[in-house]
């Protein structure tokens, strides 16, 4: 994510309703980030995550709060999620001030459970991947799971500098950029486009 530019972007091509979830673990990088979303008139439609993308998409993928698990139970009315509610921290506070959620179901453990298993898998339409070069391919199969057929991921960086041509690369980097490509060349999960523009980005869609 950095300093927003790339999340701008994206968040500007969002349909009504649609949420960036902007994963990122440096809050000096972030808070300016934020501060951007602001000035664009974003900041109600990019969520930021803080904290190692590896443990963020697990959370993605056993997300609870979701608009669908909440409907579903009968405990959300749909006004309701324009004000911001599926935030962890407000949800139990504010829903049983508007009546519509009993605290003996929190005891139950129906948010816990039966609302957990909901999760973000197969939902998202579009990941983009500009991380630790070494963690790419984590990311890339918890997006896998995430995302919904029809859904794209986007890589950055897959020609590392042209690095990943050379006939024995001996950074770590390279080595795992050279090891996804290789990899994605021959999944069957997707159909995959490497485009030859800046520092190389590929295009993963999801079948």
């Amino acid at each position: 994510m950095f300093t927003g530019y790339s999340s701008i972007c994206l968040a500007r091509g969002l349909n009504e309703g649609g949420t960036l979830y902007a994963c990122d673990r440096n809050k000096e990088w972030t808070d300016i980030a934020q501060k951007y979303w602001h000035r664009a008139g974003l900041s109600g439609k990019i969520e930021l995550r803080l904290g190692p993308a590896e443990e963020t998409l697990k959370g993605l993928l056993k997300e609870g709060l979701l608009k669908e698990g909440l409907l579903k139970e009968g405990l959300l009315k749909e006004g309701l999620l324009k004000e911001g509610l599926l935030k962890e921290r407000l949800l139990k506070e504010r829903l049983l001030k508007e009546g519509l959620l009993k605290e003996g179901l929190l005891k139950e453990g129906l948010l816990k459970e039966r609302l957990l298993k909901e999760g973000l898998a197969s939902k998202i339409d579009l990941g983009f991947i500009d991380a630790d070069k070494t963690g790419y391919d984590i990311y890339y199969e918890l997006m896998l799971e995430l995302l919904h057929p029809g859904g794209v991921i986007l890589f950055d960086n897959m020609l590392h500098q042209g690095m990943v041509t050379e006939p024995d690369p001996d950074d770590l980097d390279t080595l795992a950029i050279d090891s996804l490509n290789k990899k994605l060349h021959k999944d069957r999960r997707v159909e995959i486009c490497l485009v030859p523009i800046g520092d190389g980005v590929t295009m993963a869609l999801k079948v």
